[in-house]
């Protein structure tokens, strides 16, 4: 009977714990980001008069935004990330946000970003990994339609240039070229990021993935989904001539530390806000680095390349399921925050 009035005070508290994280932590968000939709709007004035100027604007506040939300998940609820691959290779950026490029510093690199999509955070992993080369102001997802309708977060991501998609590829294409355009006329620095899978992996998906793969005689993958490559594939090649010149394929892998399951569930949005994720969850990033030169050129040729890369990707996670990756490690390593 004492164990368990124990047990439930010990849950009640845990729980008027979280409600007190969130109702804290989504009141400073909210405020975050309706503040930054009124900077936004207002800046828009500056549009035809400096489209530079906006485009910067708009990237400080996504940094605040994005490093906002970092912190609350690596520091105050001490998520454990490891990675591994070409992360080092990236230079670290430098250059202000706010001003115009410093001669005297490194150019800035920018690249298309792909990855598999487990979960809903996936987008803070990747982000991690952008604060640790300073590209955090410049990361722009390929997001769903749907989120435009988020309060305050859609409506800051449209300002903000994220390209909105709707599945429907005519619309869709015309929405990507005027992006594209902007990107390239006024070489923004830019992490231009998609999931390839075009939608957060379940037994399911992954079944109707694998049924669609085999009636198609297509490689058939246990760990990811095969990717829709119409989408990779015009963007590789709508910026080929342009300053974005390496792609970054990513892998993300998730570790529920009780069960030993590698990317079999996920933590939700409400969890790596609220909770004491070390206990939990262990989390892993990697990258490969790609010259896009090194990329073919032929539309059929770059979907077989996304096709190899998802067989590696594949391969990979395979290898994390079957051992969990540990720094010092087959080239796993961890990077400070900052």
């Amino acid at each position: 009977m004492a164990h368990a009035q124990s047990s439930l005070v010990s849950s009640t508290a845990k729980y008027a714990r979280r409600l007190l994280h969130v109702v804290l932590y989504g009141t400073a968000m909210g405020t975050i980001a309706l503040t930054s939709n009124v900077v936004q709007v207002v800046t828009l004035l500056l549009y035809p008069f400096s489209r530079r100027a906006v485009a910067r604007i708009n990237a400080k506040i996504c940094e605040v935004i994005w490093r906002t939300i970092d912190f609350a998940m690596e520091r105050h609820n001490k998520a454990q990330i490891t990675f591994s691959g070409d992360i080092t290779s990236i230079p670290v950026n430098e250059q202000p946000v706010l001003l115009s490029p410093n001669p005297k510093l490194n150019a800035i690199e920018s690249a298309i970003v792909i990855s598999n999509h487990c979960a809903a955070m996936d987008w803070a992993l990747i982000n991690a990994v952008a604060m640790r080369r300073g590209m955090l102001a410049h990361c722009k997802y390929f997001v769903k339609a749907s989120m435009q309708w988020v309060p305050f977060f859609g409506p800051g991501m449209r300002l903000a240039g994220f390209p909105y998609l709707s599945r429907n590829w005519a619309a869709d294409n015309k929405k990507i070229e005027a992006v594209f355009h902007v990107l390239k006329s006024d070489k923004l620095p830019c992490w231009l990021i998609s999931f390839l899978e075009g939608t957060r992996i379940t037994p399911k998906k992954l079944a109707e993935s694998q049924a669609f793969s085999r009636s198609k005689n297509l490689p058939v993958f246990e760990n990811v989904m095969y990717p829709r490559k119409k989408g990779f594939v015009a963007t590789l090649q709508a910026l080929r001539d342009s300053h974005v010149r390496y792609v970054y394929d990513v892998t993300l892998a998730y570790l529920h530390v009780p069960s030993g399951q590698v990317n079999a569930q996920y933590p939700d949005l409400l969890v790596i806000h609220t909770d004491d994720l070390s206990k939990e969850w262990a989390f892993h990033v990697h990258v490969d680095r790609i010259a896009i030169e090194d990329i073919p050129v032929e539309d059929e040729a770059v979907g077989k390349w996304i096709e190899e890369r998802w067989k590696v990707k594949d391969q990979r996670l395979a290898a994390y399921k079957a051992n969990w990756p540990k720094i010092g490690k087959d080239g796993v390593y961890s990077l400070p925050f900052y």
